[in-house]
């Protein structure tokens, strides 16, 4: 390889590198991130308990844990201590504290619910009855 031909080939690999640096940095997570949209197609054979009620049917109990599967535990948990696998980037609170539930009344568990806080996507689009039920399991989580 010529002298020129190795410089080019050097000044290339330069840009490249440069170029590869000015990446954006990654931004913080916010709410509108939040996918609020099912996704998952009809469930067949061998889905998991609750599917059928996200799906648009069945019993309103498996619809309350479906959602608390899809929307909630993702960051506040399974069983609502904030530990769940978005918890780094959303910092929810601890659903399962005492001192926490017996601060808030149900109605303000709802509008939580409903309209979103912090980092909380809106889940206004739930059915009353969902919102209900979360709201109930949320209650359970602290031990009332």
């Amino acid at each position: 390889m010529s002298g020129s031909a190795r410089r080019l080939v050097v000044l290339a690999v330069v840009v490249a590198l440069v170029a590869g640096c000015r990446r954006k940095p990654a931004r913080e997570w916010r709410a509108d991130d939040h996918d609020e949209e099912p996704s998952a197609p009809a469930p067949g054979p061998g889905a998991a308990p609750g599917a059928a009620a996200a799906a648009g049917g069945g019993n309103p109990d498996d619809l309350v844990d479906a959602t608390w599967t899809s929307k909630c535990a993702e960051c506040h948990g399974v069983s609502g201590q904030g530990n769940g696998p978005k918890a780094a980037m959303t910092k929810p609170p601890n659903l399962a504290d005492p001192a926490l539930l017996g601060s808030r009344t149900d109605e303000q568990l709802a509008n939580t619910i409903r309209t979103g806080k912090g980092k909380m996507p809106a889940f206004g689009t739930l059915p009353p009855s969902v919102i209900a039920g979360l709201i109930r399991r949320i209650r359970t989580l602290g031990g009332e």
